[in-house]
């Protein structure tokens, strides 16, 4: 499990163990986003971002998610590219679109005092964020961990 950009970083070593491989059948690569290297199309199983319906969490960690669950649901038969592609084949036809959120945008300063008044309801910033947003408003993951952090640093 690949993002499409670290399937780039690092093609030239799946190209390398493709090659040393005696059965080619037993690699393969599930990447979400973006198109992969010609050089190893073969052993790619594209998959798209409907699948966080079906998987969870966030698109950051939709690779990851998609594997445990494929590996959770896979036959008592050897893995090889076809188990998996009928894996994949079966989560997508689960999925449904992806939602799209209306959330108003904040600047930093409404984030910070927004986490400055429900502080001793949630620890985390994880926490305080999914509140964040079911509210109807709008920070980016990144973001809101670095001002969470920020703020808490200042009290």
């Amino acid at each position: 499990m690949l993002s499409a950009m670290y399937l780039r970083a690092c093609a030239r070593d799946l190209v390398t163990l493709a090659e040393q491989l005696r059965q080619p059948e037993q690699l393969t690569i599930i990447s979400v986003g973006g198109s992969s290297p010609r050089e190893l199309r073969e052993f790619v199983l594209p998959a798209n971002g409907h699948l966080q319906t079906v998987v969870g969490g966030t698109l950051g960690a939709l690779n990851v998610r998609i594997a445990a669950k494929l590996l959770r649901t896979l036959p008592n038969t050897p893995p090889n590219r076809q188990v998996f592609a009928d894996g994949l084949a079966r989560l997508q036809q689960q999925a449904g679109k992806r939602p799209v959120f209306q959330r108003t945008p904040m600047t930093d300063d409404q984030i910070r005092a927004f986490i400055l008044e429900r502080l001793t309801e949630h620890s985390t910033h994880t926490a305080l964020l999914r509140q964040l947003r079911s509210s109807g408003l709008a920070c980016e993951q990144k973001r809101f961990a670095q001002l969470f952090s920020a703020t808490v640093r200042s009290q």
